[in-house]
């Protein structure tokens, strides 16, 4: 009876991830022994695609959760809050109350862009990726023949590198050293009008208007989504080229910050005394 149940459960999921039977095997029989499994490979290569799939061919309740560097124990366990409304504590649950938790790329820390990326090119073949400098290609084999890599170079020689790009990418992390640098790369793209999608950090939403000077992303559908109308658009990639340029002139020029200091400073209250 079990044999014939987990034929008919393999040949459903291989409806959904099809070609490697033995590791469709491995998860029922780990599942059926109420274990874990652990997924690597390269991203975009159907492993969030094959949890669920079991998920919806064993009528298990599923949930997600997407490990970033600011995950806390309680978006797993759950926790406990004051309801004042009740006057009583409530337990909200956590990712890890279901039958089937997906803990999504549990070993990065930044992995959204990469993937965003490769989904995207996947999706559209005319879309190539240029890396400047040394950078972790590592995942990205499925599109290796559309990424080329430059060395390191002086930094006159960037703007003429950027202006033959239809878009900057800024994939950062929201530290202290990455807020000091992110408004740079952006300006030295808006300055020869080619449009940015970033990771959002607190230095780059007091300059971004999203969506209109730039994009900021936090999820991997955000990136996907950014990617994708300005891939798709010229008019759109064009507009918001023109946007951050015109925004950089008025503002970000050397001349304009040194007039906002000056009356920064003039009008301070050491030199009103």
């Amino acid at each position: 009876m079990i044999v014939e149940q987990s034929k008919q459960i393999i040949a459903e999921v291989n409806k959904a991830f099809i070609g490697k039977n033995d590791i469709i095997e491995k998860i029922l029989m780990t599942i059926y022994a109420g274990g874990h499994v652990l997924l690597e490979d390269c991203p975009g290569v159907g492993k969030t695609t094959l949890a669920l799939a079991f998920s919806k061919v064993l009528g298990l309740s599923c949930k997600r959760i997407q490990f970033t560097t600011d995950t806390l124990p309680s978006d797993i366990t759950g926790f406990t809050m004051f309801n004042r409304e009740t006057n009583s504590f409530e337990y909200r649950d956590g990712a890890a109350n279901c039958q089937l938790l997906l803990a999504d790329e549990i070993n990065r820390t930044s992995p959204k862009t990469q993937s965003a990326l490769l989904e995207v090119m996947e999706r559209h073949p005319e879309v190539y990726l240029k890396l400047v400098g040394v950078l972790d290609e590592s995942g990205m084999e499925p599109v290796q023949n559309r990424i080329e890599k430059l060395p390191f170079m002086d930094w006159r020689q960037l703007p003429g590198v950027i202006a033959g790009l239809d878009i900057n990418l800024m994939p950062l992390e929201n530290t202290l050293f990455h807020c000091c640098k992110s408004e740079n790369k952006w300006t030295e793209a808006a300055l020869v009008k080619v449009p940015s999608v970033m990771s959002r950090n607190r230095e780059m939403e007091y300059v971004i208007e999203n969506g209109k000077d730039g994009w900021m992303c936090t999820t991997k559908e955000e990136w996907v989504s950014a990617l994708e109308s300005l891939v798709t658009d010229e008019k759109a990639r064009k507009a918001m080229g023109e946007a951050a340029h015109q925004k950089v002139m008025e503002h970000y020029l050397t001349e304009n910050t040194g007039k906002d200091a000056m009356e920064e400073l003039l009008c301070s209250e050491s030199y009103t005394k």
